[in-house]
Formats: C-alpha cells, sequence, structure tokens
C-alpha cells in the first residue's frame, strides 16, 4: 500500500464508500498486439517496469535513481522506444525529461517549461500529462494565481520548453486534467480529467483547437495515466482500495478502459514477484516495433480529454487524490504559497 505517501487526514475521507470498489474483480484478460508492450515508472522513485497485459506483473528494466523531488506525472515514447516524460517539482514548476524505455532511464537534464503567449512567457506552475504523437510533443500543464487558474494543452519545444496553447481550459471550463492520449485509429487527442472534492468526478473529453473541451463519457475510476495501442485499446493507470473501510490500503492498478461508457474491462493491481505493488504508479506508455508488413504504429501518451464533469464516482477516490495532492495537485499549490 501506500498510504503513507498521501495526506493521511485525506485518507479517512469518503473511506467507506471507496469499500464499495475495493475488489473489482476484471471482467476478462487483456492482451496487447503482436511486438507492442506496456512502460510504467514508478512516480516518485522513477524505477520503469515492463506491466503484463493480462496480469500487471511487473518486471523491473534498467535501474534508474531515485528522485522523489520530481513527481513523474507522464510519458510517452515511439514504437522504438524514445520519447519524453513530463514531472511536477514538489517546489512548484513543470519539467520535461527525454525519455529511454528500452534502458529504463530518465535523462539527468531536464527542460523547464514556459507557457508561451506570444507577447509573454510565464512558467508553468506544475505539469500532469504528456503524448508524443508522430514527432508532436503535448503537455498539460497548470497556471496558478490567486483569481486565476487555468490548464492549458498545447504542443512542447523540447529544446526551449515553450508550450504553445492549443486548448485552454479556464473559469467555468477548468478542467483539472491527469492524463492525454491520441487514438492511432482517428488521431484524436483525448484528455482525462479527475476533480477531487466532497464528491469526486472522472471524466473522458475530446480536446481540440476549434472545439476546446467537449465531454465524452463519465469513467468508473481515475485514468492517472493513459495511452493507446496500435488496435486503439485505451489503457490507463489507475487505483484500488483494500482493507479496513476505515483506513483501507490503496494501490495502483493496470486497466483498460472503454471509450463508450468509461468502464474498466480489465482491472487488475501491479505486483512484483507476486507482491502487491506498494508505490504510485501514473505514467503509462505502450510502445513496441511492429511486423514489416504491419503499418507503423502511432503512439499516444499519458493522455487528456476535456468536457464539464457529469458524474461522481465512488468517493472513496478521494484517499487516491491524497496521493496525488502530494504530488501533482498539491505540489502547484505549494509553490504559491512558498
Amino acid at each position: 500500500m501506500f498510504a503513507s505517501r498521501a495526506l493521511t487526514g485525506a485518507i479517512a475521507i469518503g473511506a467507506a464508500a471507496a469499500m464499495s470498489i475495493a475488489i473489482a474483480a476484471p471482467a476478462s484478460a487483456a492482451t496487447l498486439p503482436a511486438g507492442q508492450v506496456i512502460t510504467v515508472i514508478d512516480s516518485f522513485g522513477w524505477q520503469n517496469y515492463q506491466a503484463a497485459p493480462d496480469t500487471a506483473a511487473l518486471t523491473p528494466v534498467g535501474n534508474q535513481e531515485d528522485n522523489v523531488s520530481d513527481f513523474i506525472t507522464g510519458v510517452d515514447v515511439d514504437q522504438d522506444g524514445y520519447g519524453y516524460a513530463v514531472a511536477a517539482y514538489s517546489e512548484g514548476g513543470g519539467y520535461l525529461y527525454k525519455a529511454d524505455a528500452n534502458a529504463g532511464t530518465l535523462a539527468d537534464d531536464e527542460v523547464e517549461i514556459d507557457l508561451n503567449f506570444g507577447d509573454v512567457e510565464v512558467d508553468a506552475d506544475s505539469c500532469s500529462a504528456i503524448d508524443y504523437t508522430d514527432g508532436v510533443i503535448y503537455a498539460a500543464c497548470y497556471l496558478d494565481a490567486e483569481d486565476f487558474e487555468a490548464t492549458y494543452v498545447g504542443t512542447v519545444d523540447p529544446t526551449t520548453g515553450l508550450l504553445t496553447p492549443v486548448v485552454e481550459l479556464a473559469g467555468e471550463d477548468y478542467l483539472n486534467i491527469t492524463s492525454i492520449a491520441v487514438d492511432p485509429i482517428t488521431g484524436q487527442l483525448y484528455g482525462f480529467s479527475t476533480e477531487f472534492g466532497i464528491e469526486t468526478v472522472s471524466a473522458i473529453w475530446i480536446l481540440s483547437e476549434d472545439d476546446g473541451a467537449s465531454f465524452v463519457s463519465e469513467l468508473d475510476r481515475p485514468a492517472y495515466g493513459a495511452d493507446f495501442d496500435r488496435d486503439g485499446q485505451l489503457w490507463v493507470t489507475t487505483n484500488v482500495f483494500e482493507g479496513s473501510s476505515e483506513f483501507p490500503d490503496i494501490y495502483s492498478a493496470l486497466a483498460t478502459v472503454s471509450l463508450t461508457d468509461g468502464s474498466n474491462p480489465f482491472l487488475e493491481k501491479f505486483t512484483t514477484d507476486g507482491v502487491d505493488y506498494e508505490d504510485p504508479i501514473q505514467p503509462i506508455t505502450v510502445w513496441g516495433t511492429v511486423a514489416a508488413e504491419e503499418a507503423p504504429p502511432v503512439l499516444a501518451a499519458t493522455g487528456s480529454t476535456m468536457a464539464p464533469a457529469a458524474a461522481v464516482i465512488a468517493a472513496g477516490v478521494l484517499l487516491f487524490g491524497a496521493l496525488l495532492a502530494a504530488g501533482t495537485a498539491i505540489a502547484r499549490r505549494r509553490s504559491l504559497e512558498s
């Protein structure tokens, strides 16, 4: 469990309701297209793992040194395993790293992400999601001010770190984007949001420059990281709850998601050597070479789509929200308070 990494006061909130989704057995096994693999990253420890699509069992790749000051929020690589990761610093700020899924490493030299508004550049307060498709980097980053809060989804220059907004979500349109991903079948950019509070709401959105965020469906549970495989199946990282209804244990999990109704046809806790994995895993990317006669896959990273939050999911999701508060959401607010 990783309750110790969360804010313990928030863990008690909604604990009883959490038990209603604590033990959710997978409806069916999941499979990957030939030649593809799932890579996930320990958000605090930076260790890379390959995750089995049928059991969520983890196999370590490489030996990444811990760097707990940066909470890795998203990763996306191309079919050869090379791409980018995004992080939120506990002191505030969003950062871009080069990612090598083959070696299981993130580069030591990060690039700070700034929001580019043409006549002015502003430091991002935090970044939560990334997608790398056809050589283009998309990221979701936040800007917090005393009377203004906004999420910007846009393209990122990996050399300068400048994010040019494509979609602005502010005011009544504000969304807490946890992941973004491009569907390789349709080319559509999806966003996934979760709003924490007395009632916790998670949803799927379509993001576009012309229409902003368009609601697609409610989610049965949050999608903290998201990526499509070559055949268009959406894979996400999420959470499950077990144990005491008052102080349940929280575990990261692997799941598939139906874009039609937001359900999870497959759901399993991450494990290592048969033991439940105890630390938070948020970033996920699906990649791998394909046979010569097949068209190369268009991969997406942790993704995001948008639309007004429509439904209230089980209140127990607040527990995992406490963890993320210690990582992403609260990280950007701490930078304002310091």
